[in-house]
Formats: structure tokens, sequence, C-alpha cells
């Protein structure tokens, strides 16, 4: 039994300004999630389903949500296991939020915070629109609101500190998280290149470009292709991907044992969306999803890619049965407890891993021994404030 849902987006779910409503603010679209959730432990038994066995599952936004929906008291008890494909654990503090609020009103025409609600309320649905353009970037897009009833405390910190829905959880990361984002960065200079670094991790900035030189003989994706990487390894896009994203599954693994931690690894999938002529994306974000569903592939799947994409839907499919991903006639997946990750590549390569591969791939001994902030400016700004043009 699959369920999806829809739920409220950008500002008519995430806004908060005071006045808005008398709960909820900012987590609006959360709050429709969870209306979702009680309506299927009503109603699923009705279809055939189990509402004792309840999966709740999401990828990029949705593995946000899902962590956050882990971390939130209204939402204990409506499912019993979880997948977080892709997501990390970011939200914004009550004030954080308030101050997007009142930036949204003000793009709005409404920067009387007296009469913005009424404002805006007023506004035309295209007026709206148009104000909400730089709430829904990659990396200034809409977050869960902390710091109120259904959110007490911020994800990433309930995770931390095992204040979070103890329940089987299946999570993971694509090896090239983040390659595709670095695409504006296609014809940067060297120059340009190391400057963005130079101002994205000031005293750390040499390290970095030590380890993630600009590639000559890349062209012309001598930058994109390390500034990928970089930002794949240091889960700079809201701890998504790499060595935070390790930690993240390290902190779930410690409080629930039947955790279990993938990398998809087929670097040459069926590709989404327009790209540029030589730009190979790897395994990027989202490069999964059509193994998991084939229909909404953009391409077909090779046989060796066929037999990963089966191999994975039975994993997944044995998970949520199950609460486990073990699996007949397959590689066996342990838990993450044992220090061990799944490697899911094409054919019959797909195995349990150590740890320690996939720390040294992303370069963690690096990363983790440092401090750095995460990225608050969508790539696509970043590459014009460099000055880098787009040929």
């Amino acid at each position: 039994m699959v369920v999806t849902i829809n739920y409220r987006l950008g500002a008519n779910g995430f806004l908060d300004l005071p006045g808005l409503s008398a709960r909820g603010g900012g987590n609006y679209g959360l709050l429709d999630q969870q209306a979702a959730l009680r309506w299927t432990q009503r109603n699923i038994a009705a279809f055939g389903g189990d509402p004792g066995r309840v999966t709740l599952s999401g990828e990029s936004a949705g593995g946000q949500s899902v962590c956050a929906l882990m971390a939130s008291p209204p939402a204990r008890g409506l499912f019993d296991r979880a997948i977080m494909q892709s997501g990390g654990c970011p939200s914004l503090t009550s004030a954080q939020a308030t101050a997007r609020g009142k930036s949204y009103a003000t793009a709005a025409g409404c920067g009387d915070s007296a009469a913005a609600v009424s404002c805006l309320r007023a506004k035309r649905p295209d007026e709206l629109l148009a104000a909400g353009r730089d709430f829904g970037g990659i990396l200034n897009g809409p977050l869960p609101v902390s710091g109120v009833p259904e959110l007490p405390v911020a994800p990433g910190v309930a995770v931390r500190s095992g204040r979070f829905t103890d329940v089987p959880l299946l999570i993971g990361t694509n090896r090239d998280e983040i390659r595709k984002w670095a695409l504006p960065f296609a014809h940067a200079t060297k120059e340009q290149y190391e400057r963005v670094v130079g101002q994205q991790f000031g005293p750390h900035a040499d390290g970095v470009l030590a380890r993630y030189p600009y590639g000559a003989r890349d062209r012309p994706y001598s930058a994109a292709y390390p500034l990928g990487a970089l930002w794949t390894d240091s889960s700079v896009f809201y701890g998504m991907g790499g060595c935070q994203y390790q930690r993240l599954a390290d902190q779930f693994a410690a409080r629930q044992p039947r955790t279990y931690f993938y990398e998809f690894g087929d670097r040459n999938p069926p590709s989404h969306g327009p790209t540029q002529p030589g730009f190979a994306a790897g395994a990027a974000h989202a490069a999964e999803l059509p193994y998991l569903w084939p229909s909404m592939s953009p391409g077909p799947l090779t046989p060796e890619q066929r037999k990963l994409s089966r191999a994975m839907m039975r994993y997944w499919g044995a998970f949520v049965r199950d609460g486990s991903p073990a699996t007949h006639r397959q590689a066996p997946w342990p838990s993450y407890r044992h220090a061990k990750l799944m490697s899911l590549l094409p054919g019959d390569r797909s195995r349990a891993v150590n740890s320690g591969a996939y720390e040294a791939r992303h370069q963690c001994g690096f990363w983790n021994g440092i401090d750095y902030d995460w990225l608050t400016t969508d790539p696509m700004y970043l590459a014009q404030r460099a000055g880098v043009s787009a040929r």
C-alpha cells in the first residue's frame, strides 16, 4: 500500500509572521504531513493496509521532512519505520523564520509589520508567487521552524540528544550528491574558483584547495568538478551527502540498532533535466529515484542497471515489510551499528563495505577536523557574484 500526499509548499507552507495564525507558524507544511499520517492511521485498514506498519519515506526535501517528523512530538506513534534519502536535518529558529517572513512581506509590498498579514491576504496569487522567488531556492528555501510545540528542538539537536521517534531507519546518500549544482561554475577560471573557496572556508581554504585543486585538464568544468566534490564531501548543502551525512547516520545508529546506511554509486545513471555537453553528473542528487520507480526514468536502464533496480526495490520492500532490508539471494545488508554500509552498484556488485572506505572516499578525516558553516547562497548567485560568465 502506498499513500502519496500533497502539502503546502513555499510561503503557503512555511511562512512565519506574527499574527498569521494561532499555531503552526512556519510549519504549515509539516502539519499537513502530520494530518496525512493521522488520516492513514484512521483509514488505511479499509484499503487492506496495516496501521501498525506505516513507513514514512522521503527524498531531498522529503528526507528533511522525515527528519523533522521524527523530531516532532505530535507525530509520535503515527509511523513505525522511516526512510531518509538524500535529506538532512536542517531547520530555522523562530527568529530566523520571522526575519525571512518579514523579507517576504516586504517583497510583496506589505512592509508595514502591523498590517503585513491583512495586506498579504489581499494580494493576488500571482503577486504572492512573484514575491516568493527568493523563498524557494536550493539553499534559501523554506525549512521547518524549531522552538514551537510541533518542533520543540531543532531536528539535528533532537537526533544528537535522542529526542526523536526511535524506529528502524533506512538512510542513504549518493556518491556525487552535489555535483550537478556546481554547473554554474562551468567556465570559471582558476582565480574565480580559488576566490570562492577562500570566501567560503577562510583559514581552511589552503587545505581545501590542496585536496580539491582546480582541474585544468577538465575544461570547461575545471572548477565545477572540484566544487561538486568538495561541496558533496563537506555536506555544506544542508548537511546532505558526504561526511556530515555519515555522522548523522552514526547518531541514529547509536540509539537505533536497526539503522541501515547506503551509498548509491552508479555514476552513469539516466539523467534528469538539462545538463551541458560533456558534463558527467555522476551519481548526483536524485539519481537513485529511477531505480526505485523505473516508470519515472528519463531513459532506459541498461541490463546491469535493471539488476540494480530490482535489487534496490527488493531491499526497500523488505524494509517496509519487516523493518530490515534482509532479502534472499542478495548481498546481506548489515546494521550500521557494525560500521558497514551498503554500496549500491550496477549488476551484481552491490555489497556491504566498511565505513572507513566511505570516509576515505569523501576525505572525512579532513572535513571532520575543521569548523565551517553550511552554504546559505545558491550556486547561481555565487557564480554571478564571482563574475563567472555563462558561455
